[in-house]
């Protein structure tokens, strides 16, 4: 049966504030979308080993803040607030699971990411520490259970509710939130101190053999209004519901602007790319990865470098870079050993570099300073940092990598102490600015080459390429008439106020082998920078591209477009030896050429930004239509420049502007750059259709033709049906991204020809044909074609045969309960075959005593069933029925075998209560056995004094009750009987043995003078009980003997008692006690009579541990002199004078004769070792009873109260 349950998924999306990735749509049979690459990526779950609160189990840092997963099960979300660039607000929303079970938090489908965590104390460091794609929660309510991810700027939680679940018991309390609502259109809106979010309103489906079927659903508030659940209309149980309700936060972004300047390829595929972050007024929106270099922004723009799997869905590391000022980048690339290396500028002296590196001292002032950087290829450890540059101002624009990892860099400086090397082509800086080219090894620890290039005017050099022998060339715009160029090559004259300049130096940079100018009188210099690039192909050929205002321009014949159309991009060929224009074409009006790409294949890619709707475009490229303001655009030339094979426009109503053309080892193009425009075309797959801020960063991936989307025909699963039935093809999941399907067209490519319904529907119908062979193959082509007029086709298979054997169905009989030792009879018989007869049966043991069968293929075998000792043994047999087609199937049967004997019953008497030393009879004798007779008997003593029976194998033993001093004691005995078939059967007896001897004691004399005396005390108990007399008083003296039999009497005598206070004791006889008591001596007249005076402690608040001076005066206010006596110092919890009882001791102090009328001071210092509290002190004089004094009761003097702290 099929098992029923339903989902429900639900996604919190806390929008990218810093920068997107927008997307475009292109070629889904290629699973090349331009995607908007935040809303995608999968953000795995960190998983809690102590680098944290406790309470949090899991945590992910999505692109929109925290996402924490604490131990009882509740989520919460960090969210965040900008009014400006100084004021931030944060606010915490925490779901919580009303009335949810105890709760199973694990990580499951963990991820490659493995995390390291330095922060504090080294101590404190995790390495490796798991992180999972899924956190799952189980089952938080009784059928339900929740799992949990995260992707990019979304929390997605999915419900899913078995049969025995129920959805109204979702239940999600909203801590955090100022009141739930739910609008007009279905939403939920959120309110919380910084606004109001919203969740859209949820959309209920269910997957039902391949189609979507939507269900109504809808939230479900409490009372309270801040409570949520769902409603759903009816479903099919048999089938999973999924509900998806989106949150989009609208005050939740940035306000910074973020641009991607580069993008790299990593060599299993990884997509690297860098740029500018101004995150540094919000620094928690941009995000990083743990364990990356540096994960906080250092100043007003900082670098950063992410790393995104080949499908752009996981962002597998990113880092920020930089200093405290601002940096940027300008180039990325990777090399041979994976290698991140990245250029840029830096306006930041603390700018990190790296110990051995080439230069770690800036030198640029304000006007910055250039920068190369190389990071592992897991963004985590810096490897080599060095700063390039002078006092003027230095521009990074292009990076390359030689054959042996050496890096090139080139870009325009004005720095007049730009470093050079020794054997540099120019030493020397010539004009306003000049073109720099430079070369590192790959450790950043020498400069190997560096040269400037330029005239006496301005030079702005924006590109370099190297050929296959290692030359480097150059391309930029000049204002310098004097530009250098060489001999023989295409043209050696400034022909506008600025040309093309294309100079071809050496691999070390110490000479320039060729250099030309190209251009027409009006000017080559473009709106944007770069205005200019440069490619060589596989034969070394030289491709330059720029803008022209020049109607003049050089063309050459037969290419694409020889006639200018005002300012424009242009695209031409040079020799190696730049002596020839070997190809040169305008490509379209009022648009900027700004770079140039090669794919495998020899084609070359441009791209640029054009201004109007003039730029030509082709049919069935992803764009024919001008978005506004500027768009982006690419174009696919032949390599002779005499065809435009593709072309499109890539933007929206606002300005779009590329910073870097990629092609992938796929040749997927990539454009990357940044974006004003809400409306930037995204894909119908891609999360992130909104843009964020006023500036965001986009990645686009476009196939190699540039093209729309074509439709994805699917002409359904592959079928096998019996001959002569009705047949249904299916087209119906065929679907186009971009557009719809307008319509369909089913052909019939193989096997016997048959009659469709309709060949232009969506599920066309045929009758299966009647066939002579046990199978026929029939094929059908689909084909599809969307709104585009573009197609695309697929196939299905129909398997026709002529009938299909039916299995048998195998029938064990039913489970059987029997003797031992009886005959048992199995039976298959009721097995059958739908579609023919059973030829042959089987049966095998498999569980059980082993037996023996009568015939193990017979229907009906027969075995006896094996003699047991157990209760009941369990037998299993297995029956395996084959068909006339050789077709098999099988069943178990169950036969339990139960033992005959009946077990003895034994009766261990009834309970007894009996006097001590009296004969005890244990009695066994009402056991009984239904089937046989008791064979044996055994007692054993189980708990109370040990005892000796007179025969534990008896069934009636006897012991004698022992003598006991307690009112009673408990004995308990065990009767063990078997049987004659051995079988065995205990009972249990309570024996209770009282003691018969009471006990009274009387005494006529209990109270005696301070001079002591004779006393008796009358003990009456019954003859022959035994007792003995004692009292543990010094004072009292048992003088009768101290034991005896009966009732009797006992003398004592009480000595004189010297002190002056009442004393208290007792005998005791027979479990009875006679209390005494004496009073004390009263003191003469003339006595001593010592008194305690002004007790202090100091300090009042003392530290435990710590020690304190406590003083006190002892006055002898009596009439005669005080013998010498002891000072006793107490801590006690109360200021009771009357006793010093449960008092701490601190110390003693010996005091000498005290005349009358004399006083003395007293102190110690003492340890004060105890719990916080409030205390007193107390001074207790002749502690030691000493002196004879004619007030005992003033001997304790008390503190005021002290403080003792920890």
């Amino acid at each position: 049966m099929k098992i029923k349950y339903l989902k429900v998924l639900f996604a919190i999306i806390l929008l990218l504030p810093f920068y997107s990735f927008a997307s475009a749509k292109t070629n889904e049979d290629s699973k090349q979308n331009i995607i908007s690459s935040a809303g995608k990526i999968s953000i795995p779950f960190i998983e809690n080993q102590g680098q944290m609160d406790k309470k949090v189990k899991f945590y992910a840092n999505t692109f929109a803040g925290n996402v924490f997963i604490t131990d009882k099960a509740d989520i919460v979300y960090s969210l965040t607030k900008r009014d400006s660039l100084n004021s931030v607000e944060h606010a915490n929303l925490k779901e919580s699971l009303i009335g949810r079970n105890s709760v199973d938090i694990h990580g499951e489908e963990k991820s490659s990411s493995m995390v390291n965590y330095f922060v504090g104390n080294s101590s404190n460091w995790k390495n490796n520490i798991s992180s999972y794609n899924t956190v799952a929660l189980g089952e938080v309510y009784d059928g339900i259970h929740l799992n949990l991810k995260a992707y990019g700027k979304n929390v997605e939680k999915l419900f899913v509710v078995d049969p025995c679940g129920k959805i109204s018991d979702i239940r999600v309390m909203v801590e955090g939130a100022d009141g739930l609502t739910v609008n007009e259109s279905g939403e939920l809106e959120v309110k919380t101190e910084l606004g109001t979010a919203k969740f859209t309103k949820p959309v209920a489906y269910q997957d039902i053999r391949g189609e979507k079927n939507y269900i109504q659903a809808s939230y479900n508030v409490s009372d309270d209004n801040l409570t949520y659940g769902f409603k759903v209309a009816s479903y099919n149980h048999d089938y999973p519901v999924i509900i998806d309700p989106l949150l989009a936060s609208t005050f939740l972004g940035g306000t910074n602007e973020d641009v991607i300047f580069g993008i790299a390829f990593g060599q299993n595929g990884e997509v690297y790319v860098t740029g500018s972050s101004k995150s540094y007024y919000n620094p928690e929106d941009f995000p990083t990865t743990e364990g990356a270099y540096d994960t906080t922004i250092n100043g007003g723009s900082n670098v950063f470098i992410s790393k995104f799997d080949s499908g752009l869905t996981t962002l597998s590391a990113s880092t920020f870079l930089g200093g405290s000022v601002g940096d940027a980048p300008s180039d990325i690339k990777i090399d041979s050993n994976g290698n991140v290396i990245v250029y840029g500028y830096s306006t930041s002296s603390d700018f990190p570099t790296t110990v051995g590196a080439y230069n770690r001292t800036y030198k640029g002032g304000s006007a910055g300073d250039l920068f190369v950087s190389m990071f592992d290829v897991d963004l985590s450890s810096l490897l080599a940092s060095t700063f390039l540059g002078g006092s003027g101002n230095d521009q990074p624009y292009t990076m390359s990598l030689d054959s042996s990892d050496n890096i090139i860099i080139c870009g325009q400086t004005a720095s007049s102490d730009f470093q050079t090397t020794a054997t540099a082509y120019s030493k020397s800086l010539h004009g306003v600015t000049d073109g720099y080219i430079a070369k590192f090894n790959n450790d950043l620890t020498s400069l190997l080459a560096s040269t400037f290039i330029g005239g006496s005017s301005a030079d702005y050099l924006e590109g370099h390429a190297t050929d296959s022998s290692g030359n480097i060339f150059v391309v930029g715009y000049t204002y310098s008439s004097n530009y250098p160029t060489t001999t023989g090559v295409y043209n050696q004259t400034l022909h506008g106020s600025t040309d093309i300049f294309i100079s071809k130096l050496n691999s070390t940079l110490s000479s320039l082998v060729a250099s030309t100018l190209i251009g027409g009188t009006s000017g080559e210099d473009g709106n944007v920078s770069p205005s200019t690039a440069i490619a060589i192909d596989t034969s070394d050929n030289v491709y330059v591209t720029g803008v022209t205002g020049s109607s003049n321009y050089p063309t050459t014949t037969g290419a694409y477009d020889e006639t200018s159309n005002s300012y424009g991009p242009f695209v031409s060929k040079l020799s190696n030896d730049l002596t020839t224009l070997t190809a040169s074409t305008y490509l379209g009006s009022n648009a900027d050429g700004q770079f140039l790409k090669f794919d495998s294949d020899g084609n070359l890619f441009i791209s640029g930004y054009a201004n109007d709707d003039n730029f030509p475009t082709t049919a069935g490229a992803f764009s024919g239509t001008f978005g506004g303001s500027s768009d982006i655009f690419i174009s696919k030339m032949n390599s002779d420049l005499t065809s435009l094979l593709a072309s499109t426009y890539l933007g929206g109503s606002s300005w779009d502007f590329p910073k870097k053309l990629a092609i992938d080892s796929f040749r997927n193009i990539y454009s990357i750059g940044y974006t004003s425009s809400s409306d930037f075309p995204t894909s119908t797959s891609a999360y992130d259709t909104t843009q964020n801020e006023s500036v965001d960063g986009f990645i686009a991936k476009l196939d190699n033709n540039l093209s729309k989307t074509p439709p994805v025909a699917n002409a359904g699963p592959d079928q096998t049906i019996q001959e002569e039935l009705l047949v249904t093809l299916d087209g119906t999941a065929s679907s186009d991204t971009d557009g719809t399907i307008a319509s369909y067209s089913w052909s019939q490519a193989g096997g016997v020809s048959v009659s469709l319904s309709d060949d232009t529907a969506s599920q066309p119908t045929f009758t299966a044909p009647s066939i002579d062979t046990p199978e026929e193959v029939l094929t059908f082509t689909l084909t599809v074609t969307d709104n585009d007029g573009l197609q695309n086709t697929d196939s299905v298979v129909i398997t026709v045969t002529d009938s299909v054997p039916v299995p048998p169905v195998a029938n064990a009989g039913p489970d059987q309960t029997v003797n031992e030792e009886a005959l048992v009879q199995l039976d298959g018989t009721a097995s059958s075959d739908s579609d023919g007869t059973i030829s042959s049966y089987l049966w095998s043991q498999t569980g059980g005593i082993l037996v023996t069968l009568s015939d193990d293929s017979a229907s009906q075998p027969t075995f006896t069933s094996p003699a047991i000792t157990n209760t009941e043994e369990v037998l299993t047999f297995t029956l395996t029925v084959t068909d006339n087609d050789a077709l098999q199937s099988s069943d178990s049967v169950v036969i339990t075998v139960t033992n005959l004997a009946i077990l003895p019953v034994a009766n261990a008497g009834t309970d007894q209560t009996v006097n001590e030393e009296t004969l005890v009879e244990l009695d066994g004798t009402a056991s009984s056995d239904s089937d046989g007779t008791i064979s044996s008997y055994l007692w054993s003593q189980t708990g109370g004094i040990s005892v000796t029976l007179s025969d534990d194998s008896a069934s009636q033993p006897t012991f004698t009750a022992p003598a006991i001093s307690n009112a009673e004691e408990v004995f308990t005995f065990t009767l063990t009987v078997t049987d004659n078939d051995g079988l065995q059967s205990s009972d249990n007896v309570v024996v209770t043995v009282t003691n018969v001897c009471t006990y009274t004691i009387s005494s006529e004399t209990s109270s005696f003078s301070s001079s002591g005396g004779n006393g008796s005390a009358t003990l009456t108990t019954s003859e022959g009980c035994d007792w003995t007399a004692l009292s543990d008083f010094d004072w009292i003296t048992i003088t009768s003997g101290d034991s005896g039999s009966g009732s009797g009497v006992i003398s004592f005598t009480v000595s004189a008692n010297s002190g002056t206070e009442q004393r208290d004791g007792n005998i005791t006889a027979g479990g009875q006690t006679q209390n005494i008591s004496q009073q004390g001596a009263t003191p003469p007249e003339n006595s001593p009579d010592l008194k305690v005076n002004t007790v202090v402690a100091s300090p009042n608040k003392i530290k435990s541990g710590k020690k304190a001076t406590i003083k006190a005066t002892i006055k002898n206010i009596g009439k005669k002199s005080a013998a010498a006596s002891t000072v006793f110092f107490y801590l006690s919890s109360n200021n009771n004078t009357e006793s010093v009882d449960g008092d701490i001791l601190l110390g003693k102090k010996s005091v000498k004769l005290l005349g009358k009328n004399k006083s003395t001071p007293v102190s110690i210092k003492a340890k004060i070792n105890t719990k916080s509290g409030k205390y007193f002190i107390k001074v207790k004089c002749d502690g030691n009873n000493v002196v004879t004094e004619s007030n005992e009761n003033n001997n304790i003097g008390v503190s005021r109260g002290v403080s003792v702290t920890r």
